[in-house]
């Protein structure tokens, strides 16, 4: 890795090599007359358009239903896609190396982002709060640093830094938000950071003192998307020292439990009858039985299923395009079944729409445990850890709830087993492995929870 010394070097023999070229250039033959005559050293320009160009102008302040579709990029180098919305809000939150897409949808590039653009959204909880107390007042006030707690919010978007300010009639208060990753030309070790500056200044508006206390809370997303298929641990850590105050959130592998004794496998479902006997169905997606390996549409290149049938609700799915299938939605409930092995084994594949394009353990009326596919047709071998469920009463559930790409799903080979047939579940292996952290810089008072507040949970949420 370069130091700043070296990146200053390498821009200084950049500008020696500009200059160097300038003076080729300036000893270079004349330009052909014809090709001056068609591009011109003058070119008439409007002096008044051309100083323009560089004029600063007034700042462009966005507010009310313009606020709704902002996403401007403020993660940090090399740490994925993270916006910043126009209520301050962060969202997107790309991070997990999943698509690589920056936010894009299917067709995203097509310019499909303009005609339909995102809606801010993100997949776990992260949010700030100010609460603020009055003179001779106990009991405090809880404003969501959001335009759900707000009156009053402007947003300025100036790449690299986002500005946005929050005020309130009834709350002498003025918030600031200045959002940024450091950037800063040429100097490598200060544009290089993996994180996103949040700059808040408070201003009282009124003339008694008053005390507030900024919160702010960060859900532990490590193996959000792959930790379902192990045992995985999420830990959580707070640092605290001068002028700094961190919550550090990371996951762990609990040791490897002792081996029991293996008994036979019990085959639930192969999926080789023409119909979905013992079955319920529900919606057009699935048809009237499992799809014929025959019959499958060449262009889904399902690879590895077992048997000469599966279920794959794009396959049966009424429709004479690709986007008529996948707009087919359906379920599939299998008849109740009582758990007698440690775990459930399957081949999975279709879209990975957590919750929509699934198949479902549910046991007691609620959805124990869920598996997607990998928005890839391809079946991969997945399973359920139902240890903890032995002896009771269950059943599964197929599902396609989506209606667009990858709005379909893939199922087959569904047994109950003590040894699963996945493949071993190794957290430094996952995409979403990691270490995410909410962080409290400089002087002042800060605390993780405690004193001040019960939690930082029941603060921000007020």
């Amino acid at each position: 890795m370069s130091t700043p010394k070296n990146v200053h070097r390498s821009a200084m023999a950049c500008v020696l090599a500009a200059a160097a070229m300038s003076q080729a250039a300036a000893e270079a033959p004349q330009l052909d007359p014809a090709h001056v005559r068609l591009v011109p050293v003058d070119k008439k320009l409007d002096p008044a358009w051309v100083q323009a160009l560089t004029a600063r102008d007034e700042r462009e302040v966005r507010r009310g239903k313009e606020l709704d579709w902002i996403g401007m990029p403020i993660g940090g180098l090399c740490a994925g896609t993270l916006y910043m919305g126009g209520d301050g809000r962060l969202w997107l939150w790309e991070v997990f190396n999943k698509s690589g897409r920056g936010g894009l949808k299917e067709g995203g590039t097509t310019g499909q982002a303009y005609v339909k653009p995102l809606a801010p959204e993100s997949p776990f909880e992260q949010r700030f709060a100010i609460l603020v107390r009055r003179a001779g007042g106990e009991a405090g006030t809880v404003l969501p640093l959001d335009r759900t707690g707000a009156a009053r919010i402007e947003f300025t978007g100036e790449y690299p830094i986002a500005d946005v300010s929050y005020r309130w009639d009834d709350v002498p208060i003025e918030v600031a938000l200045r959002a940024f990753s450091p950037f800063v030309p040429l100097d490598f070790a200060a544009s290089s950071y993996p994180a996103t500056v949040l700059r808040y200044t408070v201003r009282n508006t009124g003339s008694e003192a008053v005390t507030c206390v900024l919160g702010g809370v960060l859900e532990n997303a490590i193996g959000r998307h792959t930790g379902k298929r192990g045992a995985l641990i999420r830990r959580n850590s707070v640092v605290d020292g001068p002028g700094l105050t961190a919550l550090t959130c990371g996951a762990e592998e609990p040791p490897a439990a002792p081996a029991a004794p293996a008994r036979p496998d019990i085959l639930f479902e192969d999926f080789e009858k023409p119909s979905y006997e013992g079955w319920t169905v529900e919606g057009a997606a699935f048809g009237a039985g499992p799809i014929e390996k025959a019959r499958i549409p060449s262009y889904q290149q399902i690879t590895k299923l077992r048997g000469g049938r599966m279920v794959n609700s794009h396959s049966t799915a009424p429709g004479d395009s690709v986007g008529e299938k996948d707009n087919q939605t359906g379920r599939l409930a299998s008849r109740t079944f009582r758990i007698e092995r440690r775990h459930i084994a399957f081949l999975i594949g279709g879209g990975a729409h957590a919750g929509r394009t699934c198949l479902d353990l549910i046991v007691d009326g609620k959805v124990v445990a869920s598996a997607t596919g990998h928005n890839d047709n391809e079946l991969r071998a997945d399973s359920f850890d139902v240890a903890a469920y032995e002896g009771k009463e269950a059943l599964l559930a197929i599902v396609d709830a989506v209606s667009g790409p990858w709005g379909n799903i893939g199922v087959d080979h569904i047994v109950f087993c003590d040894v699963a047939a996945a493949e071993p579940y190794r957290l430094e292996e996952q995409h979403d492995c990691g270490t995410m952290s909410l962080a409290v810089i400089g002087g002042g008072e800060s605390v993780a929870a405690g004193a001040q507040v019960e939690s930082a949970e029941s603060f921000c949420a007020g």
